[in-house]
């Protein structure tokens, strides 16, 4: 796909409708490179109010992985809903290869 068409895409995380949304993330993760370039937005999409949304958001982040995926994630623990927080928490508990090491002085202050 084209930057502009994978710019096209990544706003239908946004969309009204949630099959609209849930095939955007499931068409990122069908290209990890489309999903890393887009991984703010699928982040975002982890604390849709459906959870076929937030169920694709999170398999697109996965297979996007590593330290991209994380440092994503980890914006989101600064915000003031806590379902938001739980969710990247759990991505990034998710992930492997050590992608959760640079966060966790963050991670290990907010669990106090």
């Amino acid at each position: 796909l084209s930057a502009a068409q994978l710019e096209r895409l990544a706003a239908r995380l946004r969309d009204d409708h949630w099959e609209v949304r849930e095939a955007a993330a499931r068409a990122l993760k069908a290209g990890p490179t489309s999903a890393a370039a887009h991984a703010a937005e699928l982040v975002t999409c982890l604390v849709d109010p459906s959870s076929h949304v937030r169920g694709a958001a999170f398999e697109a982040l996965l297979s996007v992985g590593g330290r991209v995926a994380a440092g994503a994630a980890a914006k989101m623990l600064h915000n003031t809903d806590w379902k938001a927080r739980r969710a990247a928490l759990q991505l990034i508990a998710a992930l492997e290869d050590g992608a959760a090491a640079p966060h966790a002085g963050l991670i290990e202050t907010l669990l106090g």
